[in-house]
């Protein structure tokens, strides 16, 4: 970085060699000196203001390092196309600093801790307060420290101007306060509270246009009965006073406020530099740029911005670089509009964290927001804790490339790291070597526990994105969400440990939001723990088949290898099944040459059992006492079924009658019993379908609640007995827990037998023992030593030093020839192509009779198909030119895949 300083310094000199330089000093200048020469210096902002006519091309305005200028700088003058105007430093030290922050003196105390001090400083408007250069929390009720981060709850509303939560009372008339109301997941309006009456609030206007949610929530702030923690805030702007809660006297510290809106504002100028400032403490925005081109934004900061950091509005030919963002209240950079947009090598941080201090509705609480753009180019960024979004971005001609993003939805969710939406005629976005890992996800305020924070995001109307060798892990919800777009390519990218790896979802818009057109080629999914997922593709229509080209993937859930690709979609009612790769491509004819993972985990070892049967009827042998059920559409029953168990009876659940909707569903559940947090239970049952390899639920849940107490676990049945087992670890203690399994309609019936769930002493598999992840998000290569006993994704031997290129990852697993050890293939002696290479001719022989045959391209399109009427010997003489292909083979007992090379 000093180099690259000294660089510019020395280039700069010798541009604006032709120019004037002026001098400004806080320490030792004069407001009545001319400004040409250090010892002639101006003090003040305010001058270099009324002087800003003077500024010619090639001039240069010098603050010097180590003094704080206190006021805002309005920069009117353009440069030209050979020179610019130049904004930088002069001296050594520390960057000089042009704040908008105000002391606060002559506190009061008013009663106990409670303190009070005006000021005719300030404004309309007071976005941050200080403690000895400290930012405090305003005052709210109740604290964000309290449960579920300080939220209350509403039951109901009416329109958008009124909420009413039962359990609010009228002991403190909050009238003229202000309510911050999580109106959605992605929503925090800030609504003056016109009236209160009762359990009631009414608002003074409507806020964003979103519908408010019963059973999501709010709180008060900024109002002096709020304040009961040290350092606790409220500004009243009509009296200007401040209030404050101190345990201490106020006036034996250094307190102080943002007064002024911007600190830099430019309108309809260019070829304008700024370079080396330190710019804090606005009120609004810190730099704000309108209708502007040709400038040169570097090696500033820009800290504590009551809203936005930097805002740039219809401004072309930009380059924000090596600038540091740092603790702001809302974006850290909107770009609205414009074009050619380099925005590089920046490290933008804690964005957004103080939920009520952004502003509300859509595009707020994010490190970047781009709309608009033309030809922007976002590289080398890094974004570390975001209350939203990491990068939003819309336009045309985008490049987001080699950034780092992490902890981000940490305010509001249904977001992502990197984030687009409704850009259906947009062309040309790439998302290359990205590197996006921890979405944490804010359920508070959304009267549940539930999560929404994906890793990349692409939403509603998108199209026309390449995302491309890029690495998503540690997201609490998807490493990938593809919602409602199409023509998105995935190519080569790694996608580990997440809740889910991809999900591509179509669920409103009919065919205009039908997903299609994708392509899905070489990526690596890899999902770490026993409850995470690898795949999930839905639909509320039938066009799971039309999504796109999906190939040369590799599909690694090494914990249960077999419930690999969950699918949803509706055909006559809803389907919902979790099923193998072998499933997939049979059913689809996607992931051809694809990959399961290479090794096989178990996930726990039991020591021993510490209770006996929770169930108090496991085996069915009289009554079914002990399990009740209910369903959506009350058309589902329980029964004991005599004779049908395994053995002797069974439960038999079935639906009695079709209730015509996509949506049924029945619940079996089990007498209450207590789960704790931090021990361990065994489930173990039998069960069978009426209907092949249909997928049923289980989730530990509160009776009668929709909270679940531990992880949900899918399991796929056959028209046989089979034997299930799972190891439940509850997220905390309930007295009345049950356990829950939930089928869907239209699915047959469903028997149960042999239930018992028994605490266990355990000792669980470290998934981290097993798979090596490493990643690089830097810009020189990284050498990575690795064991002789791994393998890749594809089950290729990897060992000794390897060289992990800037921006790019590795997973690798670890070779055991133990239980835990290499996933042992099929045999496939039992089918064979003759011969292979062929030309003229193959034949097929099977030890099973042979159902029928497919031949398809590498990409999936299917070229012919065969029936055959059960021979164990199939010959085919009209064979495709010659190439590589895929042949399906579908016998009496499995479908297999086998490679066919054909030579003329």
């Amino acid at each position: 970085m000093k180099r690259t300083i000294l660089f510019w310094g020395i280039l700069l000199a010798f541009l604006q060699s032709f120019g004037t330089n002026y001098y400004l000093s806080s320490s030792s200048g004069s407001d009545l000196m001319d400004g040409k020469t250090v010892n002639t210096a101006w003090q003040t902002t305010n001058k270099l203001n009324t002087a800003m006519n003077l500024l010619q091309p090639g001039d240069s305005v010098l603050f010097k390092c180590n003094d704080t200028f206190n006021g805002q700088v309005f920069i009117s003058k353009s440069g030209n196309a050979s020179k610019n105007i130049y904004f930088g430093t002069y001296g050594s030290g520390k960057k000089p600093v042009i704040s908008g922050i105000a002391t606060i003196s002559n506190w009061q105390q008013i009663k106990t801790n409670i303190w009070e001090a005006t000021s005719n400083d300030f404004g309309n408007k007071v976005t941050n307060f200080f403690i000895n250069a400290l930012a405090q929390q305003i005052g709210r009720w109740p604290n964000a420290t309290d449960p579920d981060k300080g939220y209350l709850l509403f039951e109901s509303h009416s329109g958008n101007t009124q909420i009413t939560d039962n359990e609010l009372d009228d002991a403190i008339d909050w009238t003229g306060a202000e309510a911050v109301v999580r109106r959605a997941r992605f929503i925090l309006d800030r609504l003056i509270i016109q009236s209160h009456n009762k359990n009631t609030l009414q608002f003074t206007t409507a806020g964003t246009g979103y519908e408010l949610i019963d059973g999501f929530g709010y709180f008060i702030q900024d109002d002096p009965r709020t304040l009961d923690q040290e350092g606790e805030w409220c500004y009243n702007p009509t009296i200007k006073k401040f209030s404050l809660f101190s345990e201490m006297d106020p006036n034996t510290q250094v307190t102080s406020a943002a007064k002024l809106d911007y600190i830099i504002k430019m309108s309809g100028v260019s070829y304008i530099t700024i370079e080396n400032l330190h710019l804090t403490g606005s009120v609004k925005t810190t730099l704000v740029i309108d209708n502007c081109k040709w400038l040169t934004i570097r090696s500033n900061e820009l800290n504590y911005s009551g809203e936005n950091a930097a805002y740039f509005n219809g401004t072309n030919n930009v380059i924000f670089e090596s600038n540091l963002i740092n603790h702001t209240n809302n974006n850290a950079l909107k770009q609205n509009g414009g074009k050619n947009f380099i925005i590089r090598n920046n490290t933008i941080k804690n964005t957004a964290l103080i939920a009520g201090m952004g502003l509300g509705n859509n595009g707020q609480y994010n490190a970047l927001t781009l709309t608009g753009s033309t030809n922007l180019l976002v590289e080398y960024n890094t974004v570390d804790s975001v209350g939203y979004i990491g990068i939003d971005y819309r336009g045309d001609t985008i490049t987001i490339k080699n950034n780092v993003v992490s902890n981000f939805c940490m305010t509001k969710d249904d977001g992502g790291g990197i984030y687009t939406y409704g850009d259906r005629n947009s062309h040309y976005k790439k998302l290359i070597g990205n590197i996006v890992f921890n979405a944490i996800g804010a359920p508070e305020g959304t009267g549940g526990n539930q999560v929404a924070a994906e890793g990349i995001y692409v939403d509603d109307s998108s199209v026309n994105v390449d995302v491309f060798g890029n690495t998503v892990f540690d997201c609490v919800s998807n490493g990938f969400f593809i919602h409602n777009a199409n023509r998105i390519n995935l190519q080569s990218n790694v996608i580990y440990g997440n809740d889910n790896q991809i999900l591509m979802k179509h669920d409103s818009g009919g065919a205009s939001g039908a997903i299609s057109n994708c392509l899905v080629d070489s990526n690596i999914f890899v999902a770490r723990k026993v409850d995470q997922l690898v795949a999930s593709f839905e639909t509320s229509y039938n066009d799971l088949s039309g999504m796109g080209i999906f190939d040369q993937n590799s599909y690694c859930r090494p914990f249960d290898d077999d419930l690999t690709i969950h699918t949803k979609y509706v055909i006559g009612a809803q389907v919902n099944a979790t099923i193998s790769l072998d499933d997939w491509r049979a059913n689809y004819q996607k992931d051809l040459l694809s990959t399961r993972s290479p090794i096989i985990l178990e996930e726990y070892k039991i020591i021993g059992s510490k209770s006996s049967n929770y169930f108090i009827n496991s085996d069915f042998e009289s009554n079914f006492s002990g399990w009740s059920t209910s369903s959506k559409y009350g058309n589902g029953r329980i029964a004991l079924a005599t004779g049908q168990g395994n053995p002797g009876n069974a439960l038999k659940a079935s639906f009695i009658s079709a209730s015509g909707k996509a949506d049924g569903y029945m619940i079996v559940n089990s007498n209450n019993f207590e789960l704790k947090q931090g021990k361990s239970y065994r489930l173990r049952f039998s069960a069978k379908s009426s209907v092949p390899d249909i997928s049923i639920s289980m989730v530990p849940r509160k009776n009668g609640s929709t909270n679940r107490i531990a992880a949900e676990k899918s399991y796929t049945l056959g028209t046989s007995y089979r034997d299930f087992e799972t190891l439940i670890i509850p997220d905390l203690t309930e007295p009345l827990s049950s356990i829950q399994f939930e089928i869907l309609e239209f699915r047959g019936n469903v028997w149960f037998d042999n239930l018992e769930i028994v605490e266990v002493d355990v000792e669980k598999t470290n998934p981290d023992d097993y798979i090596l992840f490493e990643y690089n998000p830097s810009k020189n290569n990284k050498t990575i030593s690795i064991p002789d006993n791994y393998v890749d994704s594809k089950g290729n031997h990897i060992s000794g030093n390897i060289v992990l290129k800037p921006y790019s990852s590795i997973i690798l697993f670890k070779k055991l020839n133990t239980v835990i050890g290499i996933q042992p293939r099929k045999d496939d002696s039992n089918i064979q192509i003759i011969p292979n290479p062929a030309s003229n001719y193959l034949t097929v022989r099977s030890k099973e009779e042979i159902l029928s045959i497919c031949i398809f391209e590498i990409n999936g399109q299917m070229i012919n198909s065969y029936q055959s009427s059960g021979n164990t010997e199939f010959t085919i003489t009209d064979l495709p030119g010659t190439g590589i292909y895929l042949v399906q083979i579908q016998t009496s007992g499995k479908t297999k895949y086998m490679k066919l090379v054909i030579q003329r």
